[in-house]
C-alpha cells in the first residue's frame, strides 16, 4: 500500500495536471473566440457587386421572362448525405461525392440554359466542406451565356463545430445569373444577427437586387435571397421580412416590376402540406408568413412537389420529412404564366430546383 505522503503527492500531481489541462482548454477557447472576433466578416449595409461577363443583350422591349431558383447545398448534401447540425452524423461528403454532386448540378443547369435568370444559393467559393473547390467558377464555365454576380453571405475563417471534425474554413454566397444586360447589382445586408459569440461562426445573411432596364422607363428588379434558419424564436426571420418588405415596396412604388425569390426557410402563404403528391412526408415550418407581409402580392410556388428535405438521414422517398421553402413573391403588376418544381429526387442537393415563367403587365 502507498504511504500517506505518497498518496498526497499523487493527488497533488493529479490536481496540478488537471488544472494545467483546464487552463489550456480555457486559453484555447479564448484564443479561438478572439481569432474569430478579429477576422469576423463585416460587410457594409449596401455594397455594389461586380457583374462578370455582363451580357450585351438589352431586354428593354421584352415582356415575358423565366427564372430558376435552386439552393445547391454547396454540392455537399446529395441524397446519400445527412448533416450533423440537423440530427445527422456526417460533416462533409468525400471528394468524389462532392465532384459527382457538382457535376450533376452543372449538368442540370446547363440543360436549362434557356432560362432568363437563375438564382442560386449556397455556392461555395473556398470552403473545407466542399474540398476547396471553387463551385462558382465551375458553374460559370458550364453557363458561358450568362452574366453573373455573387453576394458573399458566409465568410468564416474557422467554423469550430463539430469539435472532433470541425467544418473549418467557409467562403460561400448567393449567385445570380442573367442572359440579359444588368444595369446594376447590389448586396443588401440584413440587419439582424444571432447573439455574440454565436454570430462569429454563422452566416451574415443578405439579399442581392439586380436591375434590368425596360423601355417604359421602369425596371425589372429581381431579388435573390437566402433567409435565416435555426431561428427557433423567429426573431431573425421577422426582422428580415420587415427589412425586405420595406425595400420591395419602395421599388414597387417607383413603378418597377418586382420579384423576390430563393430559399426563404419559410413556407409560402397558402401552402398546404396535403397538396404534395410525391409520396413524401411533409411538415409546416413555424413561424408562418404573417398576413401583413405584402398584402396583394402573389406567392408563386408549385404546390405538388416539395422543394426541401430534412437532412437528419440520407434521402428515401416517404422516410424523410420534406417541405416547400423555395418560391417567389411578385408585385401586382406581374402575371404568373407557369411554375414547376423539378422533382430531382434530391439527388444532388437537399433542395429541388424551381422554374417560374411570368409576364409583365
Amino acid at each position: 500500500f502507498l504511504s500517506k505522503t505518497m498518496t498526497l503527492n499523487l493527488l497533488r500531481n493529479l490536481m496540478t495536471t488537471l488544472l494545467i489541462m483546464l487552463v489550456l482548454v480555457v486559453l484555447t477557447a479564448a484564443g479561438a473566440v478572439a481569432f474569430l472576433a478579429i477576422t469576423e466578416y463585416k460587410p457594409r449595409p449596401v455594397e455594389t457587386l461586380e457583374i462578370r461577363n455582363n451580357q450585351p443583350a438589352n431586354a428593354a422591349g421584352k415582356r415575358r421572362f423565366s427564372c430558376l431558383t435552386w439552393n445547391i447545398g454547396y454540392a455537399g448534401l446529395g441524397k446519400e448525405m445527412d448533416f450533423f447540425y440537423e440530427g445527422g452524423k456526417q460533416v462533409r461528403p468525400s471528394l468524389p461525392e462532392t465532384e459527382r454532386y457538382l457535376h450533376g448540378i452543372i449538368t442540370t443547369l446547363s440543360s436549362l440554359d434557356s432560362v432568363d435568370f437563375m438564382m442560386l444559393q449556397e455556392v461555395d467559393l473556398h470552403s473545407k466542406r466542399s474540398h476547396y473547390i471553387n463551385e462558382y467558377e465551375q458553374i460559370l464555365q458550364g453557363l458561358p451565356g450568362y452574366g453573373s454576380m455573387v453576394a458573399v453571405n458566409y465568410n468564416c475563417r474557422f467554423v469550430p463545430v463539430p469539435l472532433v471534425h470541425p467544418m473549418g474554413r467557409v467562403l460561400s454566397g448567393i449567385v445570380s445569373l442573367s442572359k440579359w444586360n444588368i444595369a446594376s447589382s447590389t448586396r443588401h445586408a440584413y440587419n439582424a444577427f444571432f447573439p455574440w459569440p454565436k454570430r462569429l461562426a454563422f452566416l451574415k445573411r443578405c439579399f442581392s437586387a439586380q436591375r434590368v432596364p425596360l423601355d417604359n422607363g421602369k425596371e425589372l428588379v429581381w431579388v435573390n435571397l437566402h433567409n435565416s434558419t435555426f431561428d427557433e424564436q423567429g426573431t431573425l426571420r421577422k426582422a428580415e421580412m420587415e427589412q425586405l418588405q420595406k425595400f420591395l415596396l419602395e421599388e414597387y412604388n417607383k413603378g418597377n416590376y418586382i420579384l423576390a425569390g430563393g430559399d426563404w426557410n419559410m413556407n409560402p402563404r397558402g401552402f398546404e402540406p396535403g397538396s404534395i403528391r410525391t409520396g413524401d412526408q411533409t411538415h409546416v415550418i413555424q413561424p408562418l408568413v404573417t398576413p401583413d407581409f405584402l398584402p396583394g402580392w402573389q406567392f408563386v410556388f408549385d404546390p405538388s412537389v416539395p422543394t426541401n428535405r430534412d437532412v437528419n438521414r440520407p434521402y428515401s422517398t416517404g422516410l424523410n420529412t420534406t417541405t416547400l421553402i423555395d418560391f417567389w413573391v411578385v408585385s401586382p403588376n406581374i402575371r404568373t404564366a407557369s411554375v414547376k418544381t423539378l422533382n430531382s429526387g434530391f439527388a444532388f442537393s437537399d433542395h429541388n430546383p424551381v422554374i417560374f415563367t411570368f409576364q409583365l403587365q
